[in-house]
């Protein structure tokens, strides 16, 4: 078998074409159908057609991972295609690894943010590699499938390269840092892979940190203790080989260049800064500021919180830094709520103040738990604040004063539970001493008012905090758009194109005024209009030929048959005999004479199918007509530009 690579450049060869498709990558749904599929590629092919003024040179199949075949048993929230060009003929056979970056939530916004909460605790903390293992073996399969089928068709050697955007940047890289398997990575605003990330799924690599540093290799934990700069170089040249040939676009402004210098963050390859907002100057020099002791106190209270992330997701989260246990609150305040300690029915009394009293003290190891975890939330307030930027000492004594106040409230439920005893004096009193029995009835009515009442401003605690906090976040909304495949497109854009969504405008300046058109809606207008007009013109056929099928043919089959039915008797004089009796005598048929008349079709029928026929097909050749027209438009206003000119005739 031979390999034509001497054909096989580079398909996907600009940063417009790359930064375009990694954006529309977004579109395709979590579970696809094949006519998603479908036109995702056309969509592809539309872009080549615009981006270079040619076709796409080769075939293109779509691989996704949200497709039955390659579907984990889990969700772990990531998601990805590969985009494979080939034609044997001319040697081409490259493949496209497309990870696509964090999403506010799967199923489009309704789901949990799995993709946020991997950038915490997979990279930054390195606890957690579920979306990394997802996208090895979502490539490898996919990778191998292809070189298996093109391997028949004489391709032996498939170039790989990658793709990525934010979260999909880091997981890319990680990919090629793990088995550099791509020829070349291209990267939008990444998310930095990280030595802990690394240590966490290379186990080789641990084994290296372990021996070069002298920690165990067994336990995690210990990489933390590393100085961060030591542990970053040292990853760094045991990885640079693989990362030489990353390649980085990254926005000045956006926020995950803002946080690139923090501990444990590694860089790779080259990079390219694109302007995305000349009036936001970012985040990086704030926060490049944050102390590598501050950072250090981040990432250990993230790793003691992972555990309880991979256990319960976000709800494990608010356990890990406030000891709240949503499931048990609930049906705990459910509880209080629901039973009735005035109730003048005995029996039914006794037991409702039992369960309460139960309710009550199994609520006290919840409560003083959350003490411990809040309290050691404000110790650690410095540095939790410190990555959120300029936050004033009156922002901070704000914060604080909310913290100290859902701490009263916790040591006020904590006391009042105190107060009411154990469940066994109660059940005592309740057997012997009716008086007091009643009186610690009582106890319990107001311990559950005081607890009802505090827990609801605990937890009004956590609104404060997020409005005080409400202004800070503006600048990393600022931050977060610079982010977007948008912003980075823009950037990108030359003189006289523009991108809004999936489309290209062109602009030209007529009279000192710029005139803009969508490029992209004018392609898609003629292309899909004229498909219709194929359509209608094809149904047309249809309908005509049923027409002349169940009418004009039909009518004429009928009258050949009934002429031939006439003729037959005519011609049958020795039936018609046999009819008058056999002898001659009497009488003799010399002759059998039909006098027929068959009626046409009505004319008034004829007429009105005629009448639609030519509607119809006045309609369509107008349609035709107002499509070229726009499109001869279009190519008129841009005659100087052979690329788009060349558009209407490729598409």
């Amino acid at each position: 078998m031979t390999d034509k690579k001497s054909t096989n450049s580079e398909i996907l060869s600009t940063e417009m074409l790359r930064a375009r498709i990694a954006k529309m990558e977004y579109s395709i749904p979590k579970n696809p159908t094949d006519e998603d599929i479908a036109n995702f590629q056309e969509k592809i092919r539309q872009i080549y057609i615009e981006e270079t003024g040619n076709p796409p040179p080769a075939n293109i199949d779509i691989y996704h991972s949200g497709t039955k075949r390659y579907q984990s048993i889990t969700d772990s929230g990531f998601d990805g295609t590969v985009i494979h060009f080939y034609d044997p003929e001319k040697g081409i056979n490259q493949s496209y690894t497309l990870t696509r970056g964090s999403e506010m939530g799967e199923d489009n916004g309704e789901g949990k943010p799995l993709d946020w909460l991997y950038n915490v605790f997979g990279i930054y903390t390195g606890k957690n590699k579920t979306q990394f293992d997802d996208a090895k073996k979502f490539a490898k399969e996919v990778n191998s499938e292809i070189t298996a089928k093109t391997s028949k068709e004489g391709l032996t050697k498939l170039d790989n390269y990658g793709i990525g955007h934010s979260l999909g940047g880091n997981l890319i890289q990680m990919l090629q840092l793990n088995s550099g398997s791509f020829k070349e990575v291209y990267t939008f605003n990444d998310a930095p892979p990280s030595a802990y990330q690394l240590a966490y799924i290379d186990t080789r690599f641990r084994r290296h940190i372990a021996q070069h540093f002298g920690i165990s290799a067994f336990e995690f934990d210990e990489i933390y203790s590393i100085p961060s700069a030591d542990l970053e170089k040292f990853a760094t040249d045991y990885y640079k080989e693989r990362g030489k040939n990353i390649h980085h676009t990254t926005s000045a402004d956006e926020i995950l260049f803002a946080i690139s210098g923090f501990r444990g963050f590694l860089f790779f390859g080259d990079r390219k800064i694109i302007e995305t907002n000349p009036d936001f100057d970012g985040l990086k020099d704030v926060l490049d500021n944050v102390s590598d002791e501050d950072l250090a106190v981040i990432q250990k209270k993230l790793a003691e919180i992972a555990p309880y992330y991979q256990k319960d997701g976000i709800d494990g989260i608010v356990f890990g830094v406030t000891g709240f246990d949503k499931k048990f609150w609930d049906q705990s305040i459910e509880t209080l709520k629901d039973l009735d300690l005035t109730t003048l029915n005995p029996v039914e009394r006794a037991e409702n103040a039992i369960t309460v009293a139960k309710t009550l003290v199994a609520m006290k190891d919840h409560v003083g738990l959350m003490i411990d975890k809040v309290t050691s939330l404000k110790d650690e307030l410095p540095a939790l604040l410190s990555i959120v930027g300029t936050v004033s000492a009156e922002e901070r004594e704000k914060i604080e004063s909310v913290i100290d106040g859902m701490v009263d409230n916790l040591e006020t439920m904590q006391a009042a539970i105190e107060n009411i005893g154990d469940v066994a004096t109660l059940e005592k009193l309740r057997n012997g001493d009716l008086k007091g029995f009643l009186k610690q009835i009582e106890v319990l009515m107001n311990t559950s008012d005081i607890i009802k009442t505090e827990f609801n401003e605990f937890k009004a605690g956590f609104g404060s905090i997020k409005t005080i906090l409400e202004e800070l976040m503006e600048k990393f909304g600022m931050a977060t758009e610079a982010h977007l495949m948008d912003a980075v497109i823009s950037a990108l854009s030359i003189e006289g194109f523009s991108y809004e969504g999936d489309d290209m405008f062109k602009v030209k300046m007529v009279g000192g005024k710029p005139i803009m058109i969508n490029l992209s809606s004018a392609l898609r207008l003629y292309k899909e209009g004229l498909n219709i007009y194929e359509e209608k013109n094809n149904l047309l056929k249809q309908v005509k030929e049923a027409y002349h099928r169940e009418y004009t043919d039909d009518y004429a089959q009928r009258k050949g048959t009934l002429m031939k039915a006439i003729a037959s008797t005519e011609s049958d004089t020795a039936w018609a005999q046999s009819r008058l009796g056999y002898s001659t005598t009497v009488y003799k048929v010399t002759k059998i004479d039909v006098q027929e008349t068959i009626y046409p079709i009505p004319p008034a029928n004829t007429a009105t199918f005629q009448e639609l026929f030519h509607y119809h097909e006045t309609e369509q050749e107008a349609g035709v007509k107002q499509i070229n027209q726009i499109k001869n438009s279009v190519e008129k206003f841009f005659q100087e530009d052979q690329k788009v000119a060349s558009m209407f005739k490729l598409i």
